[in-house]
């Protein structure tokens, strides 16, 4: 699959950024603070910080804050990036691995039962409208990129519109009131993943250290499981998000795509499938709108995999428990 589309809407310093990065970022930052400070002993860290010059607090309390900014600033230009991974959108290398052929294996077999179910089920209906791309080759192995992906399918199948081509123009010519509706949806999605990262990132970051410094047993165990459980709380926020961002683009297609080619000179064609073939070709290799094309190759599906299936859940989960006990092996 190519890079998403979608880009980020969301800036860098603006209010957006400071509700989706800093604020989580900073609050992760100073929790961590004080679950280092309670395994260190409050008492003692106390007497520690009372213990340094005026000067020497207020160049650490600057440090602090400029280093949560400085991270929060970075990770603003890392969000497609990281939305790739979370969706699933992995190296080739990667892909190679059990992880991925055991999550993706899942979603297929999630795929085929919501599908026998949709002849008499409206809810399975609407489940593989929202959550699952139409075709068995581009399921992928998380939710969050079988959500988008649905996206992805969704202007192919009605349109036979390339997401990666067209959407980039007809974002420019979106009303106002539409393009804040979706990078409001995009923002709330961003907001919950980083959330989920920093959670993910904190527990593990700040249970090791105070395991090693000989806290309590319960702290570290109690810290990692609590970050990872906003962190899974946080992702499944995320999908919610993503379907509503994906409803949003969905509406952009549906009513905005003929201004697009309003704006193109191409209306008049009534065969909208060829036009927006040709845009694509033309857009993409360069073949003049008006050449002849021979008529395109009908691909092959692949077939499903009926191999074993773990849920990525049950193997996150035994990832952790192990963590918990080199945690309690370490203290």
């Amino acid at each position: 699959m190519p890079d998403l589309p979608f880009g980020s809407i969301t800036g860098k310093l603006n209010a957006r950024f400071a509700l989706g990065l800093l604020l989580p970022a900073l609050t992760f930052s100073l929790l961590s603070v004080v679950a280092l400070a309670a395994g260190h002993g409050f008492i003692a860290s106390l007497h520690w910080w009372d213990g340094q010059p005026a000067s020497a607090q207020a160049f650490l309390v600057t440090v602090f804050i400029a280093a949560v900014m400085l991270a929060s600033w970075v990770a603003a230009g890392q969000t497609p990036w990281l939305l790739r991974v979370a969706s699933g959108y992995w190296p080739a290398a990667l892909k190679r691995n059990s992880l991925y052929s055991l999550g993706r294996r899942r979603h297929q077999r999630q795929y085929f039962r919501l599908a026998e179910s949709a002849l008499s089920d409206p809810a399975a209906i609407e489940r593989l409208y929202l959550y699952y791309p139409n075709r068995y080759s581009d399921i992928l192995p998380t939710r969050l990129g079988n959500v988008l992906a649905a996206v992805e399918a969704y202007a192919r199948t009605r349109y036979g519109m390339d997401l990666v081509l067209v959407w980039p123009r007809l974002f420019a010519v979106l009303p106002d009131r539409h393009t804040a509706a979706i990078a409001a949806a995009r923002a709330e999605l961003e907001t919950q993943l980083a959330t989920a990262t920093l959670a993910a990132v904190s527990g593990v970051g700040v249970a090791i250290p105070l395991a090693l410094i000989g806290s309590p047993v319960a702290l570290p165990v109690g810290w990692l499981w609590g970050c990872l459980a906003i962190g899974y709380a946080a992702y499944q926020a995320a999908v919610s998000s993503a379907v509503s961002y994906g409803q949003e683009m969905r509406t952009a297609f549906d009513l905005h795509r003929k201004d697009l080619l309003d704006t193109l000179g191409l209306a008049g064609n009534p065969e909208e499938r060829d036009t927006w073939r040709r845009l694509q070709e033309f857009w993409f290799q360069g073949i003049p709108l008006d050449a002849a094309r021979p008529a395109p190759l009908q691909s092959q599906e692949d077939a499903p995999d009926t191999g074993p299936s773990v849920p990525l859940g049950a193997i996150a989960v035994a990832a952790v428990g192990a963590l918990t006990i080199i945690l309690v092996l370490l203290r």
